[in-house]
């Protein structure tokens, strides 16, 4: 799968570079995407990129021609707001309320009492 993805992103760029694919912003990219979903969990980083990627997607097409680097603001933005409100990431959240819900559930065992 890696392969695929790597021959389609050399096809389109039509040039591959060290610093195009392991420099500094691809590297920021991905460590957020496993802070912002959530660090530990195996579905933490997808749940990442599925919320930063269009983001920054969006960011880009609004306001990349008016205001370039307009998602790094984005980014940071979202990084600090997971940050205070969502320590443990969005994974870490949604686990807590699982576990919420799982505590309030009563349980669905037979009575002991019989019916007279």
């Amino acid at each position: 799968m890696t392969a695929i993805g790597g021959t389609f992103y050399a096809q389109y760029f039509t040039y591959i570079g060290p610093r195009s694919v392991f420099g500094e912003g691809p590297s920021v990219q991905i460590l957020l995407f496993a802070i912002i979903g959530g660090l530990g969990t195996v579905w933490g980083p997808v749940v990442g990129a599925l919320v930063l990627v269009p983001i920054a997607e969006l960011a880009r097409a609004k306001l990349g021609g008016s205001f370039g680097g307009a998602h790094l603001m984005l980014y940071g933005t979202v990084m600090v707001l997971v940050m205070l409100f969502m320590p443990k990431g969005i994974m870490g959240l949604a686990q807590s309320v699982r576990a919420r819900l799982m505590r309030r559930q009563p349980d669905s065992a037979p009575s002991t009492k019989e019916a007279v």
